[in-house]
């Protein structure tokens, strides 16, 4: 990691949809959400705007995981700033706004739509530069 920089654990737990296998979707979710971040599959214009908003205030999701009926994101901030910015915007529904418009737009039918974004207050007590280890 760079110096200044530091990854935030984030949990989003989706609503269930009738008639929907909801760990299917939420597992086809992640693997779309890899690809995107490893730059395998071509950004839209609707999913690179909202990735815009995360990069202008020096973050990014560099990971995603499925796991227990929910999706880990790990979110790489790459300042004190950004830190701070990630808190107020997982106190306030704009990180929920911007996921659920990324879903939206990797999944087009709705299928998985996010109820809950957590961030434990423990991720934002991390010191910022310091190097630590990642469990994925």
């Amino acid at each position: 990691m760079l110096s200044g920089s530091v990854a935030v654990k984030v949990i989003v737990r989706n609503h269930k949809i009738f008639g929907q296998n909801l760990q299917l979707k939420e597992k086809e979710l992640v693997e779309k959400l890899r690809e995107l971040t490893y730059g395998t599959i071509p950004r839209t214009d609707n999913v690179e705007n909202l990735l815009t908003t995360l990069a202008n205030n020096q973050m990014k999701i560099i990971h995603a995981v499925h796991k227990h009926r929910m999706i880990v994101l790990w979110i790489w901030c790459q300042s004190k700033g950004a830190l701070k910015k990630l808190r107020l915007m997982s106190e306030s529904s704009e990180l929920l706004s911007i996921l659920s418009k990324v879903f939206k737009h990797l999944l087009p039918n709705g299928a998985v739509v996010p109820k809950t974004v957590i961030v434990h207050k423990e991720q934002f007590k991390k010191a910022v530069g310091k190097s630590t280890s990642i469990k994925f």
